[in-house]
């Protein structure tokens, strides 16, 4: 008789208790489902690193030569490599086909994606001093998050492209004095890319090379050599020029101004690549017909440097923030403090990041 007390009792227990923990359980799954689906999207600032087969990491190191131009524009700043384990290589592939679609420019070649034209150089780097956890400014009442640099899914633009300087005579009498030419000549020597534009404030250039200047002037510009013949047309985007108030195709200035003139090209670089990676997804930029849904490549996270933003203004600032709300998917300029165009101060001395 007990027994079958007992056994009565643990019925009606369990016809009690079954439906709510099964509901329980079934809200418990759903709650962990919702939380990896904004992980995986990217809410929170980042994803987790899709790693690259062995073929797509051998393609990409073609891209790389020891004096970079159009067509293999990239290097490793102080030539340190992502991390490898073992086979894996910590680098996402997205960041690949990001970088790929800056090489190559937008497919329609017109200034609609950025610029007419291609990359000439872009350092990468990738060094977060082997530490797990991020260098980035971050809340004191917050915990401080995984490094995307040391997991492979963020990395940052240190030096983008040239500026190029042409040498010629201030009066043609005295041309023996500028090179032995009466014509403009690159500087400082006939075979020079030029200076690679440093994205680091405490990086800029300086007009430390020495030159007949009683006798020879230096004129510098961004992207071509001012005067040379032979010269690529090459077209910004009338946004960009506005927004950073440059145009390389009426913008130059005399080599004893480099300083002030590489702060310029460095604001004009930063806007442009941070402008094409909000782009990529767009019809004729990165494919004809657009990236949409799981095929996306625009980036989580967009962090400018601080001293960029400072040039650009408030007015300007608000502006590209206007475009991030257009561009990121799943509303992440306004619904995540993570995710979305925004800028670092610690971004000053290193350049620009971005991450998936």
């Amino acid at each position: 008789m007990a027994e079958e007390k007992k056994s009565s009792g643990w019925k009606k227990a369990y016809l009690i208790l079954r439906w709510p923990v099964a509901l329980g359980l079934l809200g418990f799954a759903a709650i962990f489902f919702l939380v990896g689906l904004v992980n995986s999207l990217g809410y929170n600032g980042t994803t987790a690193l899709r790693a690259p087969s062995s073929k797509e990491w051998k393609d990409f190191l073609t891209f790389f030569a020891s004096e970079p131009s159009r067509g293999t524009p990239f290097k490793w700043q102080n030539k340190i490599e992502p991390r490898k384990n073992g086979e894996l290589i910590n680098f996402d592939r997205r960041l690949i086909k990001a970088l790929e679609y800056l090489k190559t420019g937008s497919i329609s070649k017109s200034a609609t994606c950025g610029w007419n034209s291609s990359h000439e150089l872009l350092t990468l780097d990738v060094n977060d001093n082997n530490s797990e956890f991020s260098s980035y400014t971050c809340p004191l009442d917050k915990p401080v998050p995984l490094s995307t640099i040391y997991r492979g899914v963020g990395l940052r633009i240190s030096q983008a492209d040239y500026i190029k300087c042409t040498i010629y005579p201030r009066n043609s009498a005295r041309a023996d004095e500028c090179l032995q030419a009466p014509t403009p000549r690159k500087f400082p020597t006939d075979d020079t890319k030029g200076f690679p534009i440093p994205l680091a404030s405490d990086k800029l250039l300086t007009n430390d090379i020495d030159y007949d200047s009683l006798h020879c002037r230096v004129t510098c510009g961004v992207d071509t050599f001012p005067l040379l013949a032979g010269q690529p047309d090459i077209n910004y985007n009338s946004a960009i020029s506005k927004l950073v108030s440059f145009d390389p195709k009426t913008s130059q200035d005399e080599y004893e101004n480099i300083k002030d003139f590489s702060r310029q090209a460095a604001r004009l670089k930063s806007v442009l690549i941070a402008y094409e990676l909000m782009h990529i997804d767009d019809k004729n930029c990165a494919t004809k017909e657009g990236n949409i849904g799981y095929d996306k490549q625009i980036p989580i996270t967009m962090l400018m440097q601080e001293w960029v933003v400072g040039d650009l203004g408030a007015t300007n600032w608000k502006t590209m923030r206007q475009t991030a709300e257009q561009q990121f998917p799943f509303n992440f300029q306004l619904s995540s403090q993570l995710a979305g165009l925004w800028y670092d101060k610690v971004l000053n001395v290193l350049g620009l990041h971005f991450n998936y």
